[in-house]
């Protein structure tokens, strides 16, 4: 792991921003953040070679980092102002379940304190209407959303609004507010029992849905006839 610093002031590290070395691309950001020790902004993040690294191979590189401009873009034209990031989340759901997770951010906005989630990826996302009639987003938005708005042990001033900011390489930038609520919370807490449960005796049942399209292993997990072309046998 290395330890990356940015003589820009304006330039936000926010993790997952990619690492070139010498114009190649060997690795990315783990976490990143503002180092009050030394006054910048710093990053962690992991560098890679097939031929393996060593010290002189780490020393001898020029490095770049590509920032997620279209993020950052996106949080100063908000008016969000990051207070922390990359927070370790530990919080009782129940007195028997505990959830965990890491927040990439904390952010005031016109006053409240928000918690922030950030997504890139190719596209925007697709909406989805269930056959009950229901259209939703990916489930991130209830599940990840409760488990982060779940307050820490002890914890009493704790935020109750989750952004998403969502900002895909093709299309529009796009704000996805989450406030918990308590059919969302029943439902977690019914996922991690079956989930315990299954865990318990040693399987988890299949239940197919439309999740199953984007599995690579969808095909193999449900025979379909003649599955085992879809993959390549391991040398």
């Amino acid at each position: 792991m290395c330890c990356f610093t940015i003589d820009n002031p304006e330039v936000i590290l926010l993790g997952r921003e990619t690492i070139h070395r010498n114009g190649e691309i060997v690795g990315y950001l783990s976490s990143g953040g503002w180092g009050y020790t030394v006054n910048t902004n710093i990053g962690y993040g992991y560098v890679r070679c097939k031929e393996g690294v060593n010290m002189d191979y780490l020393k001898s590189g020029e490095y770049e980092l590509e920032v997620a401009s279209k993020l950052l873009r996106m949080v100063k034209k908000l008016g969000y102002k990051i207070i922390d990031q990359e927070i370790s989340h530990f919080a009782p759901l129940t007195d028997d379940i505990w959830v965990a997770g890491r927040i990439d951010a904390v952010a005031e906005l016109d006053g409240e304190t928000v918690l922030i989630d950030f997504k890139t990826g190719a596209n925007g996302w697709k909406r989805r209407k269930l056959e009950t009639g229901e259209i939703v987003y990916f489930q991130a938005l209830s599940n990840q959303g409760t488990i982060y708005l779940t307050p820490p042990a002890g914890v009493k001033d704790w935020p109750i609004e989750m952004h998403y900011l969502h900002a895909p390489n093709n299309g529009v930038t796009k704000v996805h507010p989450y406030y918990q609520n308590e059919d969302d919370r029943q439902n977690l807490i019914r996922l991690a029992t079956l989930m315990k449960d299954a865990a318990d005796r040693g399987w988890f049942p299949k239940n197919k849905g439309w999740q199953c399209n984007n599995c690579d292993w969808m095909h193999c997990c449900w025979e379909t006839p003649g599955w085992n072309r879809y993959y390549t046998e391991r040398e």
